[in-house]
């Protein structure tokens, strides 16, 4: 902008220059008629009309030349109004430029203001991602030690998972082919339609002598292996009905039914750890025998004295494992 300005002065006073050695050219050129004309003079009034005539001639040519000037002086003059006009016009056009330079430069202080604050916004997210990975990183180590503990956790469920099916295979090896324990459970089922007659919770009296054996060899090879009565929390007798009648006569009957098979272990096994184990259930209909996609009800009416094996050092483990 600055250069702009010095070019503009110096076309300014290159023209002024010019015009000014233009006028000088015209005085000397007057000076110089002058001078002539006071030699012509002189030669007039030594040679007469002839040397004023010429003169006269001489005078009318630089009349002539002077005219010339003044056109090449008036010339110079439009010339150099138009350069002030075109000077205006740059000078307008550099404090228009000079006001957009100010807007630019006062919306560029807007914006770097704007940038500081999102630099401080982005440094303090650096800040908080670094702390949130350093929080990911304890995490991470967390996990990775409760996983240790987990496996362990596993190693001894397992164990516990092996040693149940160990106690439950040692349990049938000591029972009879007749009485069949469920594998996984270390349950023995009993048939309700054989117990019971229908509707009714009291034991049949031609069913007692065989229950009471079937029971008694159950519960003995429980109670005489100190190995399996100590991996036993509970023995639970289950009452089970089919889906015919309403659920609360249903639960009502099972309950009957299993407490009843409850008083009956007990008329003959007066032994105190047994019934600290022994607890009595109805389940009504909740859990049907399915055959087929369909209830068998013959099956689903039944009392089913279910083994729970404690895992309190497996259930310990893993309480340790996640507290930690």
């Amino acid at each position: 902008m600055q250069k702009n300005n010095e070019n503009s002065n110096g076309s300014f006073w290159i023209v002024y220059a010019d015009l000014m050695a233009g006028l000088l050219f015209v005085f000397i050129l007057l000076l110089s008629a002058i001078i002539l004309k006071y030699i012509f003079t002189q030669d007039a009034l030594m040679s007469e009309k002839a040397s004023l005539d010429k003169s006269k001639a001489l005078i009318l040519n630089k009349e002539q030349l002077l005219e010339k000037l003044q056109n090449e002086l008036k010339k110079a003059n439009n010339s150099l109004l138009l350069e002030q006009d075109k000077n205006i016009q740059i000078n307008d056009y550099v404090k228009d430029l000079t006001l957009s330079i100010d807007e630019v430069n006062e919306k560029n202080q807007e914006l770097l203001k704007d940038v500081d604050e999102k630099d401080a916004q982005i440094l303090a997210l650096l800040a908080q991602l670094e702390e949130n990975n350093k929080d990911i990183n304890t995490k991470d180590e967390q996990l990775e030690e409760i996983s240790k503990k987990l496996q362990s956790f596993k190693i001894e469920y397992d164990k516990l998972k092996n040693n149940k099916s160990k106690l439950i295979t040692a349990l049938q090896d000591k029972l009879s082919k007749q009485i069949l324990v469920d594998i996984n459970s270390g349950s023995i089922s009993l048939n309700a339609s054989v117990l019971f007659d229908s509707d009714e919770f009291s034991i049949k009296e031609d069913a007692k002598k065989e229950l009471k054996e079937t029971l008694s060899k159950y519960f003995t090879a429980i109670l005489n292996s100190p190995e399996i009565l100590a991996n036993i929390e509970a023995i639970i007798i289950e009452g089970h009905t089919d889906s015919s009648g309403s659920y609360i006569y249903n639960l009502e009957l099972s309950q009957k039914r299993a407490l009843e098979i409850m008083k009956f272990i007990h008329s003959f096994n007066k032994n105190v750890k047994l019934e600290k184990l022994l607890q009595a259930v109805g389940k009504s209909y909740n859990e049907p025998i399915i055959k087929d996609g369909k209830e068998d009800k013959q099956a689903s009416r039944r009392i089913e004295i279910k083994l729970l094996f404690t895992n309190k050092a497996a259930t310990s483990n893993f309480e340790k494992a996640i507290g930690e």
